[in-house]
Order: structure tokens, then sequence, then C-alpha cells
């Protein structure tokens, strides 16, 4: 067989083994096991194969908990459409799940928009049991912050407390008070749902349209913005004025004299 049939054969045989070679699809995602809702339960991952255009064959598989944490499990709720995560949970918390273990050593920053687009150690590379099957908790709805004043119109020179709030199933995270023109701007963490911000003094500078931020894992949630109104005047001392005014004028007529 001569060199270029050679080539011409290799080439054939290279191009016959893409085609027939199976290439995973882009995987779907689920939550099931004991006890779970659409928003939460054990995280499931379907690979599917194709050939000519045509599934081979596909599964549902588990995700092992190696490394698993909260920031895997917000791309979970993200990707599912179901808010923000509050726990990502280890061990087969909802139950040991069957097939293939698809994932292990996820590690996800938080801001990806599917699983699929986080480092691990490769599809069906693990090192683990359905005893280490991970599972999440979702929030089903993003958290809604908001803001509330004892009253919205203040005097001058008074102090101001400002609390943003979420609902209590969203504890901890970080609240920022700011106003929505200006620089402006407190931050306080928080071990609860709520934090309240205390301004001592207030004068004209402070008033303003104020927002709250509730920042959570990686995402951030604005409140409808909350007018503070600072209404009356800096007094002015004008007896202590005028005492020193007549002081100075005594003192004057003394050098006249």
């Amino acid at each position: 067989m001569e060199g270029r049939e050679k080539r011409a054969l290799h080439f054939l045989i290279f191009a016959a083994y893409l085609v027939v070679s199976p290439s995973p699809s882009a995987g779907l995602l689920r939550l099931a096991g004991n006890g779970s809702t659409r928003c939460s339960g054990r995280v499931e991952i379907y690979k599917s194969y194709y050939n000519y255009n045509s599934y081979r064959y596909g599964s549902w598989g588990t995700v092992c908990d190696d490394d698993w944490d909260v920031k895997d499990a917000e791309v979970v709720c993200r990707e599912l459409n179901c808010g923000i995560a509050l726990e990502a949970l280890g061990s087969a918390y909802f139950g040991q799940g069957t097939g293939t273990i698809m994932l292990d050593d996820v590690d996800c920053s938080g801001s990806e928009t599917s699983l699929n687009d986080c480092r691990h150690r490769g599809l069906r590379t693990h090192n683990c049991g359905h005893s280490e099957d991970a599972g999440v908790v979702c929030s089903e709805t993003p958290p809604e912050p908001t803001l509330s004043l004892y009253s919205n119109e203040v005097t001058w020179g008074q102090d101001v407390s400002i609390t943003c709030s979420v609902s209590d199933k969203f504890s901890g995270g970080t609240f920022i008070l700011q106003k929505t023109s200006g620089s402006f701007s407190q931050t306080k963490p928080s071990s609860t749902s709520s934090v309240t911000f205390n301004l001592h003094n207030v004068n004209f500078d402070h008033d303003g349209l104020y927002q709250c931020q509730y920042l959570k894992t990686s995402r951030r949630f604005n409140s409808s913005s909350v007018r503070l109104s600072v209404t009356g005047k800096k007094k002015i001392h004008f007896a202590k004025f005028f005492v020193s005014f007549s002081s100075f004028n005594n003192r004057i007529s003394n050098l006249v004299r």
C-alpha cells in the first residue's frame, strides 16, 4: 500500500473513532432521596452518551461529599432556580443513592451557573461510596431584605436607629446600609437574620434615601429605598454671644476713658 493510501486509511480510522466513541452530553440535575422536595435533597446528575446524534445510554448518578460546602450547594440551588443555599449536607443525609458516583472533590467558587462548570476530579473518577452522597437545602425563594425606621422624620441632633432584616430562615450573612446618593455606607456582619445601624447626632447630610443590601454566599440582594427626613436647624447660642459682645464693649469703653 502506497504512502498516500496509508494516510487516507489512517484518516478514515481516526474519523470513525471520533464518531463511534461515546461523548458526554450536558448533564441534568435533580434532588432526590428521603424527605426530598423540589429544592432540597440528594444531588443527582444525569449523564447521557450518544452515537450519530442518537442517545446510546444514560444514567443518574450521585455526587461525593468530599470537599462539599455551601459554595457548591449555592451553584446547585442557582441551577435549579431554588433561591440560595441554606445548607450543604453530606454523609448521605437524604439516604444513599444508586448507580455511578459522577463527581468527586467538587470545588465551586459559588458564582458558576452550573455544577458542570465547577472543578472536580473528572467524570466518574472518585474514591467514595454512596454513604458519602452529597445533598443540599435551598431556600426555594431568594431573600428579600427590608429596611425599617422607628420614624422617617427626625430633628437635627437626634440619634436614629435603622434596622435591616430578612426572613428568619436566612441566618447569618452581611448587611450593608447605604444612601442611594453620596458615599455614606456602613457594613455589619450578623449571625442572625437582622442587624441595627445607629446614626448619632444626625444633621442635614443624613437626609435622603437609604437602602439595605444583604450579602449571602456570593450573591447580593437589595431592599426597597426608604427616606429619612432631617428637619430643624442647628441652635445658635445667642445669649452666650450677647454676653461675649457685652464684655468686649465694656473693655472698649474702659480704654476710651
